[in-house]
């Protein structure tokens, strides 16, 4: 974990003032200790999509939130794949069988 200032020399170009209006807008959600926010690895990562999202892809800053929104929603949906799989993979062979053939089996309507 590292502090604020560390934070915002990890990103590079970001001021505080933009660092913590994107705190603010629960863009990225440290943790707060007394007058600090602790900063994870995950939330280094989250502030460098953000500094992408505004500044590579210049995406207005109130669109921000409904594309972070969007890609939250397909990270989950990657993670809730890869424990379906896994849970596919720890049953029995013809279990998985079954399971892949109703997954390749045409849609009805």
């Amino acid at each position: 974990m590292i502090g604020f200032d560390e934070a915002l020399r990890a990103v590079g170009s970001l001021d505080a003032e933009e660092l913590t209006l994107w705190i603010e807008q629960n863009w990225v959600v440290p943790t707060k200790q007394a007058d600090d926010y602790l900063f994870s690895d995950i939330d280094i990562a989250r502030l460098h999509l953000v500094y992408d999202i505004r500044y590579t892809f210049q995406v207005a800053p109130d669109t921000v939130s409904l594309v972070l929104s969007l890609l939250d929603q397909v990270y989950t949906g990657r993670r809730q794949m890869r424990k379906l799989a896994e849970a596919i993979a720890s049953q029995p062979e013809d279990v998985q069988q079954s399971i892949y053939a109703g997954v390749k089996a045409p849609d009805k309507g």
